[in-house]
């Protein structure tokens, strides 16, 4: 019943406005009215508008509209990126919001939405309807041990949520508002208003990072516009601001406003294929980014927010890390960097950051952190809040990366209680081959048979056991705990161990049940146990090196 009346409402809320609304299925070829946008400073101006037809179902159920535009500016720059949303009336009457356009245009022909489609958005968020998106498949330990590099790229984010009915139009001029780097001044502000711009903050602080778009309409706390998808997110929590445009920038390709955005004046809350959707007044929570960069004489420090959202989020976390140690790289030429960080999770255990970065590797590093951010917001088990990300990056001189190249062993057989000497061999980059001894003791308690000494980075010996592991992932905690516990990159990691059986119940491991047991376990249990192979280790040393280590050896041994 409670639906039932809210719909009514909201219904009846839109019939009371209706008459000064002008819907697609009256606007006819030849009417003409005038769009609102602005072109510099905040001053919204007007452009002429011609409706040259309607383009039925260009979006599946609805309708688009053809027109050509008219004005000092336009008539030079072509429709402009960051006219997104710009209102257009007909007849004195909201039409819609200029949407779409081409790129190397000869004239300034491009689309509408028609308002009725736009006013929905506003009706898809009154009625609480709104479902955000579920996550099913647990964290993929691989990709973080080793990320792909694609899942954070920004090519790979304009695919994956462009709204395929603009790609066919051109997608690269206007289905997006003008993006824009760099500028705030938080002391600007301005009421929101039909025609006037308007920015979503993606990321805010020391690097900067939003969209400008135009305001279409303004009814109470409600502001609509842009006309098209940001990301076609639908539910959001993300701020918007206040904007001022500085220029306008003319291309034969696209054109583009240049402008800053002001204060905060809101949140923007729904993100669907016909407009975005504004509340004026509501608080977005951001995620703090803080990290410290110390280089040899002299300490930078980056505070930066970057926007809540679960598939946005990660590549935002990318780009973030990416930027300030792609400078910071720059700055100091061939060198590495001693990362300790941290990832605070609300109401769990801290992530623990810690791993070399070299010229070569730093953007794996960057990956992994990316990951872990996608892992726990898109994890499935429950709805997790990153409370902030802080690093510490303290640099070092030169490129500081070896590879084991080797490894030979005293012997290949062995008896319980004894040792085998071990001599690894080590090229670090532009130095001489290095040798490390070390010893694995095989425990007395270890039964006869044949085993395998296990040497490599800690990487490679997480990735060869990732399958394995996540099957061992039932709760978010068990994850972040498998996490802390995952083997560092500058260090050697050199263990006896075998293969076994065991069950796995949960997030638990017993090896070499008896078959007996095994079955009690089985029949006394609700939880059906896992029955896999299991590599168990026996004994392990660790190797800690000032470098990023990369090789893999497995020796046969036999123990008597």
């Amino acid at each position: 019943m409670k639906k039932v009346i809210v719909f009514f409402m909201i219904l009846a809320s839109i019939s009371v406005f209706s008459q000064d609304f002008i819907y697609s299925r009256q606007l006819k070829p030849g009417m003409k009215g005038y769009g609102l946008t602005v072109f510099q400073g905040d001053k919204i101006e007007k452009f002429k508008v011609d409706i040259l037809g309607v383009l039925k179902n260009m979006v599946p159920g609805e309708n688009r509209v053809l027109i050509r535009c008219e004005g000092d500016f336009v008539n030079k720059a072509g429709i402009i990126a960051g006219m997104s949303g710009s209102p257009v009336f007909i007849d004195g009457k909201l039409a819609g919001a200029v949407s779409f356009g081409w790129e190397f245009g000869k004239e300034p022909i491009g689309g509408l939405t028609p308002i009725e489609d736009m006013l929905d958005v506003i009706n898809t968020y009154s009625s609480g309807e709104v479902q955000e998106i579920m996550f099913d498949k647990k964290p993929n330990i691989e990709d973080i041990i080793n990320p792909k590099p694609e899942n954070f790229m920004p090519e790979r984010l304009k695919k994956f949520f462009a709204n395929n009915d603009f790609v066919a139009t051109g997608f690269e001029s206007l289905p997006f508002a003008s993006s824009g780097t760099g500028g705030i001044d938080y002391s600007y502000e301005k009421k929101p208003e039909e025609g006037g711009p308007i920015a979503v903050a993606l990321t805010r602080g020391d690097l900067n990072l939003y969209a400008i778009g135009t305001i279409t309409y303004v009814k109470n706390n409600y502001i609509l516009a842009f006309g098209h998808p940001m990301f076609g997110l639908g539910h959001v929590s993300i701020p918007i601001h206040s904007a001022k445009i500085l220029a306008i920038y003319p291309s034969y390709k696209s054109s583009n406003k240049i402008g800053i955005i002001g204060k905060e004046i809101g949140t923007l809350v729904e993100d669907r294929s016909a407009a975005i959707l504004g509340i004026k007044g509501k608080k977005a929570y951001m995620i703090p980014i803080n990290v410290k960069l110390n280089l040899k004489n002299k300490t930078k420090e980056y505070s930066i927010e970057v926007a809540e959202e679960p598939l946005l989020t990660p590549f935002l976390v990318n780009l973030v890390f990416s930027s300030v140690l792609q400078n910071a790289t720059k700055n100091v030429g061939f060198s590495t960097f001693n990362l300790r960080g941290k990832i605070k999770v609300e109401g769990y255990p801290d992530i623990i950051l810690n791993s070399l970065i070299t010229g070569a590797n730093y953007q794996t590093t960057v990956y992994q952190i990316a990951s872990l951010v996608s892992a726990v917001i898109q994890n499935p088990y429950v709805k997790a809040r990153i409370e902030g990300i802080s690093v510490d990056l303290n640099f070092v001189e030169d490129i500081r990366f070896a590879q084991i190249m080797k490894v030979k062993s005293s012997t290949t057989k062995v008896k319980r209680g004894k040792s085998v000497h071990l001599q690894v061999y080590l090229k670090p980059f532009q130095k001489d081959l290095m040798i490390k001894n070390v010893i694995i003791k095989v425990p007395k308690t270890v039964k006869p048979g044949k085993y395998y000494i296990e040497l490599g980075d800690g990487f490679t010996i997480m990735k060869r056991q990732s399958k394995v592991l996540a099957r061992r992932i039932e709760t978010l905690d068990g994850f972040i705990r498998l996490v802390n516990r995952f083997l560092r990159n500058n260090k050697v990691y050199v263990s006896l161990a075998g293969n076994t059986n065991a069950v796995f119940m949960g997030e638990s491991v017993q090896p070499d049940l008896p078959g007996s047991i095994v079955d009690t376990i089985k029949t006394q249990s609700t939880y059906i146990p896992k029955t896999n192979k299991w590599k168990q280790y026996y004994s392990v040393d660790i190797l800690t090196l000032p470098y990023v280590v990369k090789g893999y050896f497995l020796i046969p041994i036999e123990i008597e």
